[in-house]
């Protein structure tokens, strides 16, 4: 429509991604003849959160929320948005089941958490699953989202169980890691990274950086096996843990 009505435009497609990132836009201003353009708009359609906390390069950003009953929508189904989000890409990324009871956030006091965490086992191996939880949250500094220090001021872990189950070929943990690196190769390659990507790397301003005030882990356990345990595995508890800055 906007080409249409005489206004040159570029449809860049972000595939996985909730956001436009720079070099997406970088590669899209190839395609402009950009002489004599006063005015260049980045629209970028995404949640609430994801659009505003990434530096495109642009003089002024504005933000747009859907009004009346859709951004209603959002906000209240926001919870179940986020798990069936996890539900369907978890398995395609780490390549095994992944099974969650539920996602609670509180906007008012800016924390999120998962409960009920199961991310199953690669085909072959025998132990239950590679790690399970009871809850993971977080309290996150929203307003430093566009700076450039990410500010997350706690992350809790309740009773997570890890399973180490080694096989020839490797263990169950490196399969899950090769699949994640995997995905994220291919889904580069589809949305046009690659060389291009590599050489402008080193030209690339720094990322954010991340502050973690405090971490506590809390009930854990790790279990070891091996291919001749048949499944079986020796458990250690780990003894609770908080650390800080």
């Amino acid at each position: 429509r906007l080409n249409a009505a005489g206004a040159r435009a570029i449809q860049i497609r972000t595939g996985d991604l909730c956001h436009l990132e720079a070099d997406q836009v970088n590669r899209a201003f190839q395609q402009l003849a950009l002489d004599g353009v006063d005015l260049l708009v980045i629209e970028n359609v995404g949640n609430l959160v994801c659009p505003t906390a990434y530096d495109l390069g642009e003089q002024l950003r504005l933000v747009l929320l859907a009004a009346g009953g859709g951004a209603w929508w959002l906000y209240s189904e926001r919870d179940s948005l986020i798990a069936d989000a996890i539900r369907t890409y978890g398995p395609q990324i780490l390549g095994v089941p992944v099974k969650l009871g539920g996602v609670k956030t509180d906007v008012a006091n800016q924390t999120a958490a998962l409960h009920g965490l199961v991310i199953g086992n690669p085909a072959g191996f025998a132990t239950p699953h590679a790690l399970s939880l009871s809850a993971v949250s977080v309290k996150l500094d929203i307003g430093s989202l566009t700076k450039d220090v990410i500010l997350i001021k706690e992350i809790s872990v309740v009773k997570p169980d890890i399973s180490y189950e080694h096989k020839s070929g490797g263990s169950n943990l490196d399969v899950i890691q090769r699949n994640a690196e995997s995905y994220v190769v291919k889904k580069t390659a589809e949305f046009g990274g690659g060389k291009d990507d590599k050489k402008d790397a080193a030209k690339k301003e720094p990322g954010k950086k991340l502050i973690i005030e405090n971490f506590y882990l809390k009930d854990a356990r790790a279990n070891v096996s091996a291919e001749i345990l048949q499944g079986k595995a020796m458990s250690v508890p780990i003894a609770d843990l908080h650390l800080t800055d």
